[in-house]
């Protein structure tokens, strides 16, 4: 309960001021502005509303303190509240609970919670659930009334949630779902991101297989691009001395020929001066004959038009001498028509003068007549009035006794209704004490199945707990297996590339076995395979068998090795590189023994031969004897040697950490790369294949144990999820018996209360009764003097009206003789006007008419002159054109001499230019030949800068650093394919390089009989462009994939394990929501049901009668769905509350908020102007009530009505004595006036 408020600097309350609430009712009291509401804003203020409209201001530091013409504004706010808390209703080890709030000018706030500063958010929690924050239903301020039962049913909703006290399991829920959608996000990203990183670890495993295969194509593109373009360069090398030859020779012959052509050139250009001077004297000739033409042209021209204009100027004269003859005549008939014109506007002006004067007489007499009959009419309106003000007073006395008379009734009502509630209360209070005995005997059997319920709920979630692990385990494991899976199948993959590609295997090999796999014919039918392929190799031992074979491990092996040596020896048969062959019939006898080999069997480190660890395929029976009957494994290189030794140098050792010693005791180290070890991968791929099988058969088992699992696992979730709602069945039970008790006790206690309430009542009922007889009688005294006094003005107005009827008739009379005059002035008058009119329009068209004349005579003079001059100009060209018609006949004769001179100048120049043509050709052929060498000049030095250009781009590489490194492709190619057959390889490469250095450096050597560069290089581009199709095929090779695969397999593992940590926690967050559903749907059942079983007694005790009920518009979705009200008051039909009387609204809205009361009482309840709305019978009502009531909860109600003063326990009243600024006042009841006002003021307290 509510203990103290304390005030200072807080709105109009600038001094520190202290209200401390008693038990029962406290009112605090005072006139409108005087500052009694700023009490209940200060409490919401504390209790942390952030809405400063709320607060009735603009911003939330105009709750502070803002000065006064007699007190400076404050620089903070400060209120602090101070509640009871022996009870423990708030949540806190506290007896006395002070919470407090600061505002300064600054903006800066702070919460304080006995004394220590604290968040909002602590304060919120802290009232959640107990019925006092500012949202519930403790306080009821002005407006609220109207904005509980009018807004629409979700916002409604929230009262009964913190009536409930589920307000604060909607808040957890509410933060539940926050982390639930943040997890669930967070668990889509990184589903996301584990699939992706996923797919990318097997992306980057399969790239991982090209990487190898990426490195071995380049470094082979390498060389031979290299040696390529170094052949290039030496081959344009040569080639571009020949063309600067030609370039020099072609360019002498240009020159001899350019000066030749120059001399002609300057013959014929004295011809062409002769030939221009002529075609210029032609040209003046003809322009001067030009010009003559046009000026007779235009002569002739001017002589036709001054013709023309002569006949037109005769016409124009004959028109005008007529036009003016007519305007002669037009011009007398008008002045006759204006003088007609002016006598007539005379007479009509005397006759409207006349009538003007009678008109305005008359006018003056109506006047008058009207003075009277207004004086008239103002004083029956006068004594109307007073008629209908009697009878309005005799309306409002009849209201008023049926009224009465209907309190009458109400009363008598109201005291049988209360005699009614007592005999009704005694039946019920003997009911529920015989009802209490059952209702503790129902507590104790549902406690009782609550604990076997739990304990069952137990031992199914160990059960459920322990297949979760085992659930997790095989998961895991299920998981490895899968990621093993990935891997081998990305190496297989790569493996089986290789494989098929043949990689690592030479290209004469490679295409040797393509052309036996398309050939059926012989020889090519008998061959088996490699000997790689032919033989089966233990994973173990391949790294050290690949050792042994060395170079054998490619040889081809085939049936016969006759028909082969014949097919070589065939001119058009050739190999595309070096190819090892080994002939099946030439193993001999392979049960022989070597006579050292019991000896060497038995030296310590001896682990056998090497042929008995394989086994050869059945098509090469012997071929691992031949292969391998030399070869011996031993632990170390001691062991090797001594076998060595042993057997007179004819075996070889490979030791079992892969070195090598041959019979000659060449030693061998270092391991072979990826894809030259044919033999290991080989072994590899088969032994994968078989281990992944096996693997898959293993995911197969953990997949069916798995789904198995799960669905058992399935199974005890739905017999926990079952336990769990046994388990919350159980605790609704318990809650609900228990609320029963609780129910019980109230209401026994409730029924005492209400049986001394009704005793009272009917008492204050009859008092009421009494009264309203006597109020009765007096008002049917007055309403017969007021009828008398109607028909007294009645008669009075009869008389009066006579008199106006008779002199509105003569006003009427005299009235319609004046329109009748009116109208005949109108008419003369417009006459008048149309008379000026006609006069002004003849006046204007008389002197148009004489300018019209006076323009036409002197249109005639201007024509006459104008047929003179045409005249005189027309014999003056006329002269003009015989003049000029004999100087062109001159010029004509001129012209004729002119052309014979041109023609012979013309027939010299043809000549001339014949030469100069022949001189031209001849030049243009030179200078053809020497572009051409420069065109190849050019294309040499573009090949060599896209070569060097390419060569940076691809090798960063220069071209001088290429051929300085004495590379050849050419040469390359020379030593595989057209070596002399009687030296070793070694030997040949020795004289290749000796042959190199004595060399020229600009020639590339070949052998004799050998093809030419320009032959082989088409061949050359070819294997590149093989290379490099290979290399393309690959795709996109990351050749840091190797690398990157720990990294990503690292990283993959990370997040996984992260993956299981959001399921589990998204799980359990799903729980948590789950148990706060079924605990907050329990509790809000019971509350809504106790609150409308209250909300339907109280209202028909406020409202005497009637019926209002509370309904959920969705029940089945009791958590979320809106909440309707409906009322039906006595006498009336069911409606919505928006169409109540705004004293029902507030009746209504008080059962409601006492129903929330009776169910789970609030500690506290503020009603700020609650009763504003409600006539004096619905205060006592209310005042009733909340007397009622307070033995559930404290109230503090601000008012100004008398009498829900009477109800009050203490009074305090609140006051302006300085403007601006509020006191609090200890005062009377007899203090205080109807309106609230202070009569009498106390001492301040």
């Amino acid at each position: 309960m509510l203990k103290s408020l304390e005030l200072l600097g807080f709105k109009s309350f600038a001094e520190r001021t202290l209200f401390e609430f008693a038990p029962g009712i406290t009112c605090v009291v005072g006139p409108n502005g005087s500052g009694k509401s700023n009490v209940v804003d200060s409490i919401k203020w504390i209790l942390g509303d952030q809405s400063a409209k709320s607060l009735r201001g603009k911003e939330m530091t105009d709750v502070i303190f803002n000065g006064s013409s007699s007190r400076k504004p404050s620089q903070l706010a400060e209120a602090s509240l101070t509640f009871d808390n022996t009870s423990g209703l708030l949540p806190i080890d506290a007896v006395e609970v002070k919470i407090g709030r600061r505002l300064y000018r600054s903006g800066d706030s702070e919460y304080l919670l006995n004394g220590n500063v604290v968040r909002l958010k602590d304060v919120r929690d802290l009232l959640l659930g107990t019925g006092a924050g500012t949202a519930a239903y403790s306080i009821i301020e002005q407006g609220r009334v109207d904005q509980i039962l009018q807004s629409n049913p979700a916002s409604r909703r929230q009262v009964f949630e913190e009536a409930a006290g589920i307000s604060r399991f909607k808040a957890k829920r509410v933060d539940a779902e926050r982390r639930l959608e943040r997890v669930s996000q967070n668990l889509l990203r990184l589903t996301d991101i584990v699939g992706e990183l996923e797919s990318q670890l097997n992306t980057t495993r399969n790239q991982a297989g090209k990487a190898a295969k990426y490195r071995e194509l380049t470094s082979e593109l390498k060389v031979i691009w290299t040696g390529l373009a170094a052949d290039d360069v030496r081959h344009m090398d040569s080639q571009k001395s020949g063309w600067d030859e030609k370039l020099e020779t072609s360019r002498t012959r240009s020159e001899e020929l350019q000066e030749q052509l120059a001399r002609i050139e300057a013959g014929r250009q004295e011809i062409d001066e002769e030939l221009s001077a002529s075609d210029h004297k032609v040209r003046a000739v003809e322009q001067q004959m030009s010009v003559l033409q046009q000026a007779i042209a235009t002569a002739t021209a001017n002589r036709a038009n001054q013709s023309q204009r002569s006949e037109e100027l005769a016409v124009e004269i004959g028109r005008l001498q007529t036009h003016q003859m007519s305007l002669v005549r037009e011009e007398s008939q008008a002045s006759q028509e204006l003088a007609e014109a002016e006598l007539r506007l005379k007479t009509l002006e005397q006759s409207i003068q006349e009538r003007r004067g009678s008109f305005e007489r008359r006018e003056v007499l109506a006047a008058e007549i009207q003075r009277k009959v207004g004086l008239a009419r103002k004083d029956v309106r006068e004594q109307r009035i007073a008629r209908e003000a009697a009878l309005q007073k005799i309306v409002t006395c009849e209201r008023q006794l049926a009224a009465l008379e209907s309190q009458q009734a109400s009363a008598g009502e109201a005291i049988d209704a209360l005699e009614r509630q007592r005999a009704e209360a005694l039946v019920r209070l003997g009911q529920f004490e015989a009802a209490d005995e059952e209702t503790q005997e129902n507590l104790a059997r549902a406690e009782e199945a609550l604990a076997d319920a739990r304990a069952a709920r137990d031992g199914v979630a160990a059960e459920r707990a322990k297949l979760h692990g085992e659930l997790t385990r095989l998961e895991t494991q299920l998981n490895h297996r899968r990621e093993h899976r990935s891997v081998w199948q990305a190496r297989l993959q790569v493996l089986k590339e290789w494989d098929a590609s043949h990689a690592g295997v030479g290209t004469g090999v490679r295409e040797f076995l393509a052309r036996a796999a398309e050939s059926r014919g012989a020889p090519w039918n008998t061959v088996k395979g490699l000997v790689c392929n032919l033989l089966d190799v233990p994973l173990e031992v391949a790294p050290l068998i690949d050792l042994a074979l060395g170079e054998q491990s490619q040889a081809v092996v085939v049936e016969d090795l006759q028909p082969w040596i014949a097919y070589w020896r065939k001119p058009d048969s050739v190999a595309a590189g070096r190819i090892a062959m080994i002939g099946l019939n030439l193993n001999g006898d392979i049960r022989r023994t070597d006579p050292f080999e019991r000896t060497v069997r038995e030296l310590p480190g001896v682990v056998g031969r090497a042929d008995e660890v394989v086994k050869e395929s059945r098509k090469a029976i012997g071929l691992a004897k031949r292969v391998l009957g030399h070869v011996w494994i031993v632990r170390d290189l001691d062991t090797a040697t001594q076998v060595v030794e042993t057997s007179g140098g004819k075996a070889t050792c490979a030791t079992l950490q892969g070195e090598l010693l041959n019979g000659d005791l060449r030693l061998v180290v270092g391991a072979l790369s990826a894809e030259s070890a044919v033999v290991s991968r080989r072994s590899e791929l088969k032994q994968l294949t078989l281990d992944l099988k096996r693997l898959e058969r293993a995911i197969e088992g953990d997949g069916r144990r798995l789904a198995e699992l799960i669905e058992v696992h399935v199974s005890r979730d739905a017999a926990v999820r079952e336990a769990d709602e046994i388990v919350g069945r159980r605790l609704e039970e318990v809650a609900a018996a228990r609320a029963m008790c609780d129910v019980r006790n109230r209401d026994r206690q409730r029924l005492l209360a209400e049986l001394e309430t009704t005793e009272e009542q009917t008492a204050l009922a009859i008092a009421r009764q009494t009264s309203v007889y006597d109020q009765a009688d007096a008002l049917e005294a007055t309403i017969d003097s007021l009828r008398q006094e109607a028909s007294t003005l009645e008669e009075s107005i009869t008389v009066l009206q006579a008199d106006i009827d008779s002199i509105d008739q003569e006003l009427r009379e005299l009235t319609s003789e004046l329109d009748l005059q009116r109208v005949e002035l109108a008419k003369q008058e417009e006459r008048l006007t149309g008379l000026i009119e006609s006069h002004g329009r003849f006046d204007r068209e008389q002197g148009a008419r004489i300018k019209q004349r006076e323009e036409a005579a002197e249109r005639f003079e201007e024509s006459q002159a104008a047929l003179a001059r045409a005249q005189l100009a027309m014999l003056s060209a006329s002269n003009e054109c015989a003049t000029l018609i004999l100087k062109v006949e001159t010029l004509q004769s001129e012209r004729r001499i002119l052309d014979e001179v041109r023609a012979q100048v013309q027939s010299r120049r043809k000549k001339y230019l014949a030469q100069e043509d022949a001189c031209r050709s001849e030049r243009h052929e030179a200078v053809d030949a020497m572009h051409t060498a420069e065109m190849q000049l050019r294309e040499f030095t573009r090949l060599r800068t896209a070569l060097e250009t390419r060569m940076q781009e691809e090798f960063q590489l220069s071209l001088e650093e290429i051929v300085a490194s004495e590379v050849s492709a050419y040469a390359d190619y020379l030593a595989a394919n057209h070596a002399p057959e009687e030296q070793p390889a070694a030997e040949e490469a020795d004289e290749t390089g000796e042959d190199r250095e004595t060399a020229d450096d600009d020639e590339i050597i070949t052998n004799e009989g050998a093809p030419t560069f320009d032959e082989v290089r088409p061949e050359l581009e070819a294997e590149v462009e093989r290379l490099r199709r290979r290399i393309k095929a690959l795709g996109n090779v990351n050749t840091e994939s190797l690398d990157d695969l720990d990294e990503l397999e690292t990283r993959y593992n990370d997040l996984a394990g992260q993956l299981s940590d959001l399921n589990e926690a998204k799980a359990a967050l799903e729980d948590i929501i789950r148990r706060i559903n079924v605990e907050s749907r329990r509790m809000f059942l019971e509350t809504f049901e106790s609150i409308c079983t209250h909300f339907r007694e109280l209202f028909r005790k406020l409202f005497g009668g009637g019926e209002g009920n509370i309904i959920l518009e969705n029940p089945d979705d009791v958590l979320e769905c809106g909440i309707d009200i409906v009322a039906r008051p006595p006498g009336k039909e069911l409606r919505s509350i928006s169409l109540l009387s705004g004293g029902e609204k507030t009746l209504t809205a008080i059962a409601l908020l006492f129903a929330m009361f009776k169910s789970k009482p609030s500690p506290y309840c503020i009603l700020d102007e609650v009763d504003a709305a409600l006539d004096d019978a619905n205060v006592e009502r209310y005042a009733s009530i909340v007397k009622d009531f307070t033995y559930l909860s404290q109230f503090v109600i601000i008012t100004h009505r008398k009498r829900t003063m009477t109800a009050g326990d203490v009074l305090y009243g609140v006051t302006m004595e300085q403007a601006g600024i509020s006191k609090r006042m200890s005062v009377r009841f007899d203090d205080v006036g109807e309106n609230g006002e202070i009569l009498a003021k106390s001492r301040a307290a």
